[in-house]
């Protein structure tokens, strides 16, 4: 398989290992199998959440995200389009710090850039 890199640039032809993965939700109200490919590194680590006040903001909204407590974190798993647009139900929210929270099936994803710095 080539990969196609942002700019246009592609990879030379790889081999991946093909694996089926059973996507589910904690309550197990939504399941989902998908395929997916195997590569030792994806991209570099995703820094945690550490900012006190959009943490705050969450806890008011009585929010959970599953990885507040954990140090910066590798990517394992890198969903395409075709599975993410499975997982996203519609709806988002904005938070003050300007980051924005999208509902999924399986809880919240949070992204966006930030506002301004604390």
């Amino acid at each position: 398989m080539q990969h196609q890199l942002f700019g246009e640039r592609e990879t030379q032809n790889q081999s991946h290992d093909v694996h089926q993965l059973l996507i589910c939700s904690l309550d197990e109200s939504f399941s989902l199998r998908v395929e997916l490919l195997s590569e030792k590194k994806i991209c570099g680590k995703v820094p945690k959440l550490s900012n006190p006040v959009v943490i705050n903001e969450l806890n008011r909204r009585e929010i959970i995200l599953s990885d507040l407590a954990y140090e910066d974190c590798e990517i394992d798993l890198l969903l395409g389009a075709n599975v993410a647009g499975l997982l996203f139900m519609g709806g988002s929210i904005e938070l003050e710090s300007g980051l924005f929270l999208l509902r999924t099936h399986l809880g919240f994803v949070l992204t966006g850039k930030q506002k301004y710095i604390w």
